[in-house]
């Protein structure tokens, strides 16, 4: 019965519930979506490709790496990140390179997404030594999940209190795939 409602919320008219249900059988493991899934990487809707392509990456969908490797060029930039991080989990790393360069031109989720890749801590070094504050932000928080030590000032301003008293909210992706952190 629950997998008949799921395919039913898969097809719903509300794009939202379609999202989220591609990101719960993508969550749950459930590759028996993945003909269905296959089925709509041609989407028009970006949240809903989005949500797609991270649905092939977390399922590990071999199959599909042609069509990931177009949605890496994708012109929206959250296809084009779920896209990247779907072909890293498949074993590809030759588009980081694009990742990179979203992320230099201040790309908040792309340099989140930064934070899964090692070997681009220099980049986002660089990056939590920006003016901006969403941009340190962000840089400094992936270079805490690569275990780098140059996040530290960023940490530090997070964490201790000042004049500014700041609070921070998850800001995520339109496919709801990744998240930057807002201040």
């Amino acid at each position: 019965d629950a997998t008949g409602v799921l395919k039913r919320l898969m097809d719903d008219l509300d794009p939202q519930v379609r999202i989220e249900s591609i990101l719960n059988t993508a969550r749950l493991g459930r590759d028996d979506f993945l003909p269905v899934i296959r089925k709509r990487l041609t989407h028009c809707n970006s949240a809903e490709l989005e949500a797609c392509t991270y649905a092939i990456g977390v399922l590990n969908d071999s199959s599909c790496i042609k069509n990931l490797k177009k949605l890496a060029a994708s012109s929206a930039n959250n296809v084009k990140i779920a896209a990247i991080l779907s072909l890293n989990s498949l074993g590809d790393r030759r588009f980081l390179s694009s990742l990179e360069t979203l992320a230099l031109n201040h790309n908040p989720h792309a340099i989140t997404a930064l934070g899964s890749f090692s070997g681009t801590e220099e980049t986002l070094a660089k990056l939590a030594l920006s003016k901006d504050l969403q941009i340190r932000l962000n840089a400094a928080l992936a270079l805490l999940e690569l275990g780098d030590a140059r996040s530290i000032p960023g940490i530090e301003e997070i964490l201790i209190s000042d004049a500014r008293d700041l609070a921070f909210y998850p800001l995520p992706s339109i496919g709801r795939t990744i998240a930057c952190w807002k201040a």
